[in-house]
């Protein structure tokens, strides 16, 4: 049975500066009003997610959360009411010239209707996170993606919402792919201790013994290939279950890309893609004069078992130089 994997990619920090301020050409109505107004400091803003299918069931990621702020300090101690719109589709289509659907009732979820406002305070002393209800979701599989707001609806004590800075928006694509072609950052890190990891499940090319040469440091960092097969694979046991977000491996002597999988326990695997039909963010840093690589993943999945399968191109030149004839680089990034 195929299950719906559906990952909201990125936060929305409203009342920060995550997001893009508005323009300064604008006018808000937060400004010269001789009553107090409930407002996003960021307002009207889309902050863009994701959901992507997979066959390894539903997973969430999420992290987005809601600040409000008043144009005047409170002058007593203020609830300010908050909501999911979903309404709001059509007019933002026209005036943006997309062509999205509506998030379902009950896909975006507010961990509290309700934030508090402090007497004499000018920002809500609480947030509220935007959740995901999974049995919702899962059945969001448009590719023409979806959009709701996040609205303020009321307040007490004489507030009133702000009318045009109190809405912002999230918008939900859709992809059946792991692996995010428009990241432009290095997602996660890698690991500095690498001494647990294995090679098991090798082919005749590759020897798990040597399988640590690969992470020695320096110009002669590689794995060296020991057979003449002209295809091959291997997994890395990371020896625990970590939350991939991408990845990245180095070879001269490759036909083709090469095919990624990962397991939580080597029996049930997912395939994340092969390299050839995807994207990867490289970054140089000039101090180390090392280059990092990575294809990002839409969101940290986990994984103990990285396996990679790859075609050799016997026929080149690097084939017969024993320096070319290995893998030179395995770069993992973890969140």
């Amino acid at each position: 049975m195929k299950i719906k994997y559906l990952m909201l990619c990125g936060a929305l920090f409203l009342g920060t500066a995550a997001l893009t301020s508005c323009s300064e050409d604008e006018s808000y109505d937060v400004y010269g009003y001789d009553y107090t107004r409930a407002y996003f400091n960021v307002a009207k803003q889309t902050t863009n997610g994701m959901i992507v299918s997979t066959p390894v069931g539903l997973v969430t990621s999420l992290d987005a959360k809601v600040v409000v702020k008043t144009t005047s300090a409170a002058t007593s101690d203020t609830k300010v009411a908050l909501a999911i719109d979903n309404s709001v589709v059509d007019e933002y289509n026209k005036e943006h010239g997309t062509s999205y659907l509506p998030v379902p009732a009950g896909a975006l979820e507010l961990s509290s209707n309700v934030v508090s406002m402090k007497a004499g305070e000018l920002v809500t002393e609480d947030t509220v996170d935007v959740k995901i209800n999974e049995e919702v979701a899962k059945n969001m599989n448009s590719s023409d993606g979806y959009l709701a707001a996040v609205v303020i609806t009321s307040a007490d004590n004489g507030v009133r919402p702000s009318s045009n800075a109190a809405i912002t928006y999230i918008h939900l694509g859709y992809s059946e792919s792991c692996i995010n072609d428009d990241a432009t950052e290095l997602v996660g890190k890698e690991l500095e201790d690498k001494s647990n990891w294995k090679a098991i499940d090798c082919s005749e090319d590759f020897s798990p013994e040597t399988f640590s040469d690969l992470f020695a440091g320096g110009w002669y960092a590689k794995w060296s290939l020991v057979g003449d097969q002209d295809h091959g694979q291997f997994t890395v046991d990371l020896g625990e279950e970590l939350n991939l977000a991408g990845f990245y491996m180095g070879c001269y002597i490759l036909k083709g890309g090469y095919d990624v999988e990962i397991s939580k326990d080597n029996t049930a695997w997912t395939t994340l893609g092969n390299s050839a039909d995807h994207t990867y963010v490289s970054k140089y840093d000039q101090t180390t004069w090392t280059s990092y690589n990575e294809y990002v993943l839409y969101a940290p999945m986990k994984a103990r078992y990285v396996r990679f399968k790859m075609n050799f191109d016997t026929d080149s030149w690097y084939w017969t130089n024993a320096y070319y004839k290995a893998i030179n680089g395995l770069q993992l990034y973890f969140d």
